[in-house]
């Protein structure tokens, strides 16, 4: 334990906040209509561009991205323990909140988009992350720790890819 008081003391609101917030995340989802909430999304959904997307789904990753050039890295930035990636991470979340990295890696997947003739197809990469990438529960880098990239694997609508075995860095996958 640090011998810091003002540190400490920091930590603690900080740990307070995180805790406060994240039920308050949890009562509002529980107190919400689940067919409102559904209707909310499929009239957003409606109004997407034809094109291949990721839906973030989980607390530090919610939102959505057109996939629109042929690579997207996907990661966090550096935590105050950590060194900045050597790379960029196109779309950027967060799991560090105690401000420690949790799953998610600096670099830790890409989306590739491949254009054969007419035909858009769209494949995930795992790049070297610690926790590795799930895709509809399996992971794609076969031994933890072990320095390889794993090969890539098709995307189709509806796979789920996780960010780490918790599956709280959870996106889903679609063509419209």
């Amino acid at each position: 334990m640090n011998d810091n008081p003002l540190a400490i003391e920091i930590a603690r609101r900080i740990d307070q906040l995180i805790s406060t917030t994240r039920l308050h995340d949890i009562a509002l989802l529980l107190h919400s209509d689940r067919e409102q909430r559904v209707g909310n999304l499929a009239q957003s959904i409606a109004l997407l561009e034809a094109g291949g997307y990721i839906i973030g789904c989980g607390p530090y990753n919610c939102g959505l991205m057109k996939v629109t050039v042929d690579e997207i890295t996907i990661g966090r930035p550096a935590s105050p323990m950590e060194r900045p990636a050597e790379g960029i991470a196109d779309f950027q979340m967060n799991d560090a909140i105690w401000l420690r990295p949790r799953e998610v890696s600096r670099i830790h997947a890409t989306i590739i988009r491949q254009r054969h003739k007419d035909v858009i197809k769209y494949f995930l990469r795992d790049e070297r992350s610690t926790m590795g990438t799930y895709l509809n529960g399996k992971r794609l880098q076969d031994e933890p720790g072990s320095g390889e990239i794993s090969n890539p694997a098709v995307l189709e609508t509806f796979d789920q890819i996780s960010l780490g075995p918790s599956g709280i860095n959870s996106f889903i996958f679609v063509i419209v």
